[in-house]
């Protein structure tokens, strides 16, 4: 906008009094007019916040970048916003949102602010970096050996040992964790990866659960181990065998025994 102002400079002079009269007599005023126009001034360029992240799917975070701008006419201003990568959409007529790309690095979002014939210009950063993410460890086996107990004529019950094994998928090899539960029976013996567990001695299906940790996330799996009950040795069925003479006999509990016959 052009400013005006006149300035008026006036001299008086005093004439020689005539027929003794004092007259006074002003010069012709000079006028002149000052037109000048100021540029405007960015007072401050903020990204709010300044870092970001992106995550493993390269889904980045965006930002709200706001000016405030000055000019000393009074003068309407106009904003333009631009940035070499990544997209900028417009909130209001001094605030937009920068969204950059979703690779590590540091961008640069520029404003200029215009009043019609001056501008300014200003420029403010916007760091990226990877978002620290983490991956669950990854359980590729359980197992139970054996997986299937029987009971003692004494109705006791053996051990079975339980053996997990897992691996950790982030780069940083976390350090694995392991635990077992069971809703019944009793855990011994915990060597890392495996442990001892003897269940009740009670025929049924008894569920052991693992989970491993990498002290971030937890991944677990389960199993199941078997009590058989007793029995005793019953003949199943026999049968001779005609070139040996011995006949062969299958207990009930799965055994074979080989009886040799006598021919006296």
């Amino acid at each position: 906008m052009l400013k005006s102002f006149y300035n008026f400079r006036i001299r008086i002079f005093l004439i020689p009094s005539i027929l003794g009269l004092n007259i006074y007599c002003n010069e012709p005023a000079t006028l002149s007019q000052d037109l000048e126009n100021h540029a405007p001034v960015i007072n401050s360029i903020i990204a709010t916040p300044s870092n970001l992240e992106f995550t493993q799917s390269a889904i980045v975070d965006s930002t709200v970048i706001h000016v405030e701008a000055i000019d000393e006419d009074n003068d309407s201003l106009s904003y333009s916003f631009v940035s070499t990568s990544g997209n900028i959409l417009v909130l209001s007529t001094n605030e937009v949102m920068y969204i950059p790309p979703a690779v590590a690095g540091v961008y640069y979002v520029k404003c200029l602010v215009s009043d019609g014939t001056l501008s300014s210009i200003d420029s403010v950063s916007v760091s990226v970096a990877p978002a620290e993410f983490n991956l669950p460890p990854v359980i590729v086996s359980l197992r139970a050996v054996p997986n299937a107990l029987k009971i003692s004529s004494e109705g006791n019950v053996t051990n079975t040992v339980i053996a997990a094994a897992a691996y950790d998928p982030d780069f940083d090899n976390d350090n694995l964790t392991y635990s077992f539960t069971a809703d019944e029976g009793i855990f011994s013996n915990q060597n890392g990866q495996s442990i001892d567990y003897q269940p009740p001695a009670v025929p049924g299906i008894y569920f052991v659960r693992c989970i491993v940790s990498d002290g971030i996330d937890t991944v677990a799996d389960s199993l199941f181990v078997n009590v058989l009950p007793y029995e005793s040795s019953k003949i199943a069925f026999a049968r001779e065998n005609n070139d040996t003479g011995e006949l062969l006999v299958m207990n009930s509990d799965g055994s074979n025994q080989s009886i040799i016959r006598s021919f006296f």
